[in-house]
């Protein structure tokens, strides 16, 4: 290859990484020209848009409420590294919500949250929380398809829809070796429901815990072979939640809530229940299918065990060692999270930036730390490790660092990574 080609190589890798760069700039006036309506910015650079529902009216426990009382939809976009970070807020009434939700995943729009703000009101309102990152053209596109669907509807019919259809099953009788066969699972029967059971682990405050306490995957089937309705709840961690959601609306199934039912557990669970009506074998192996899903996934990424997090957490603290006594900055900007603060032995403290600005490569003063009595405890998504340090070293002045301290260090863990909250370290008396 001789020069010209090879600058001409350079040359169009360079314009196609600065266009890709120009093209996920975040820019105000290109959301709102995107999304069809008027933007704001406030002080922090956060872009946002707004569309109050006013075109149905509402009320709650008999107060007609105005959209600016909590009946707005609305996005936020945040400058990152790589584009935009997307959260926004739906206002959706109940026939709007899974068109909503096909529209939005279609155009890689997450769905983070599915449910009411109110009692009392009248029609049913719910809220949509959405999410996404990436360029902010395409994340204010999804947003736009997302309103549009909505507004499809509405166009269509402007009062709000009270039920799916008009099929209602009646009595009948169901094969539940049938359902059972199809799912893979036991299936149980009462009161002439069919209803199939699968439970899940994880752990809360260090103990773990499963399917009897309440985290399961379940469908019920009501009516008859030849028309059933299947109602149930889906358990799933972070990453299993869009693909969940896809493969139910993927079998026509519609999904009438997203949320937690537990604080502090880890792996972090979310639950999606639905409601499906059809053939009962078909509804049934469209559940089958988003188990499938979700497998490829459990598979890929099995749940932590106690042990292996104390593991985990213990590796990091090997690593923040060897981080201390070689200035290894690259390590502290990706494990000390935002809010950092270390206590000092005299009470000083400091933040994460003038740790950083302490730790600087060949700065340290630290010849070994000589770490010991390391012991871990977890409590969901933070974990407390304490141990007793014996530094040696000399210190700016030049007098030697001796002594023994008993520390206490606090690491948070945020989307699967930890990061460290707080550190503190106290001084042991001769």
């Amino acid at each position: 290859m001789n020069a010209k080609i090879v600058l001409a190589v350079l040359v169009a890798s360079a314009l196609r990484l600065a266009t890709g760069a120009f093209a996920c700039d975040l820019s105000a006036d290109k959301v709102g020209q995107t999304i069809g309506t008027k933007t704001t910015t406030t002080p922090d650079g956060v872009v946002r848009v707004a569309w109050p529902r006013n075109e149905v009216k509402v009320t709650i426990d008999g107060l007609p409420l105005r959209p600016f009382a909590g009946l707005g939809s609305w996005a936020a976009f945040q400058k990152t590294d790589h584009g935009a970070m997307l959260m926004g807020d739906t206002v959706v009434f109940q026939d709007e919500v899974n068109p909503a939700i096909d529209v939005a995943l279609a155009n890689g729009i997450e769905i983070t949250g599915l449910h009411n703000h109110f009692f009392f009101d009248e029609p049913k309102v719910y809220f949509m929380h959405i999410g996404g990152e990436g360029c902010p053209d395409k994340l204010a596109q999804g947003v736009r398809a997302v309103w549009d669907a909505i507004k499809k509807v509405r166009s269509a019919k402007a009062e709000p829809a009270r039920r799916f259809d008009d099929k209602v099953p009646p009595p009948g009788s169901l094969d539940a070796e049938k359902l059972a066969s199809i799912i893979g699972s036991k299936a149980a029967t009462e009161d002439g429901i069919v209803k199939i059971t699968i439970g899940r682990h994880t752990t809360m405050h260090g103990e773990k815990f499963g399917g009897s306490m309440g985290l399961t995957t379940w469908a019920a089937f009501s009516g008859s072979d030849a028309l059933a309705v299947m109602d149930g709840d889906f358990a799933m961690t972070a990453s299993e939640a869009q693909p969940v959601l896809k493969s139910l609306r993927h079998g026509r199934v519609n999904i009438v809530a997203l949320h937690n039912h537990m604080i502090g557990e880890a792996p972090a669970y979310y639950f999606v229940h639905f409601w499906g009506k059809g053939e009962a074998g078909q509804l049934a192996t469209a559940f089958k299918q988003a188990l499938d899903d979700q497998a490829k996934l459990a598979d890929n990424n099995p749940a932590p065990d106690a042990a292996s997090i104390d593991r985990q957490v213990l590796d990091l603290e090997r690593q923040f060692e060897s981080a201390i006594l070689h200035g290894d900055l690259a390590f502290f900007e990706r494990v000390l999270a935002p809010e950092f603060t270390h206590t000092s032995q005299n009470g000083k403290q400091r933040n994460r930036a003038e740790w950083l600005a302490n730790h600087k490569p060949g700065e340290t003063p630290y010849e070994s730390l000589n770490t010991d009595g390391l012991s871990v405890r977890v409590f969901g998504p933070t974990a407390i490790v304490t141990g007793k340090i014996a530094p040696k070293g000399r210190s700016l002045s030049g007098a030697p660092i001796e002594g023994e301290y008993r520390f206490l260090r606090t690491w948070t863990n945020h989307n699967g990574n930890w990061q460290v909250a707080a550190f503190q370290s106290t001084r042991i008396a001769p």
